[in-house]
């Protein structure tokens, strides 16, 4: 019996740490990001660049929430 309950606690805590990662939907970039003309970025949530941030696409980006790009410039076709 004892074993049966300490196999339960660690699967409901294994549960809960699950829940938990899960709960991260919401990429901050305050560095710089760069996808490779062959790289393949995904957020399944929501992406913030901050204004001190760069950001460079050259490959495929999919974001699934919204987009917050506070970039204080932006050369040209580095977003598409």
């Amino acid at each position: 019996m004892k074993t049966f309950i300490l196999v339960f606690f660690v699967l409901f805590l294994l549960l809960l740490v699950n829940v938990c990662l899960m709960a991260q939907v919401t990429v901050q970039n305050n560095g710089i990001a760069f996808t490779s003309a062959t790289g393949v970025f995904y957020i399944k949530g929501a992406l913030n660049n901050a204004s001190g941030a760069s950001f460079t696409n050259n490959g495929s980006v999919y974001i699934s929430g919204d987009v917050t790009n506070d970039q204080s410039s932006m050369s040209a076709g580095a977003g598409t």
